[in-house]
């Protein structure tokens, strides 16, 4: 991958993750906490999202 277009991706990964919505964020924690249809699930981080 072209590490000049990670480093561009990185800002706007930051200021999604901060500007979520309540829906998002509610997925996200039903997801992490396994309430999600009671599955286990794994999150895997690419090396754009920092």
């Amino acid at each position: 991958m072209n590490k000049h277009i990670v480093e561009e991706a990185k800002p706007l990964c930051r200021e999604l993750r901060k500007k979520q919505t309540k829906s998002e964020v509610l997925f996200w924690n039903a997801v992490r906490n396994r309430q999600f249809h009671g599955m286990r699930t794994s999150i895997h981080v690419s090396n754009i999202l920092f």
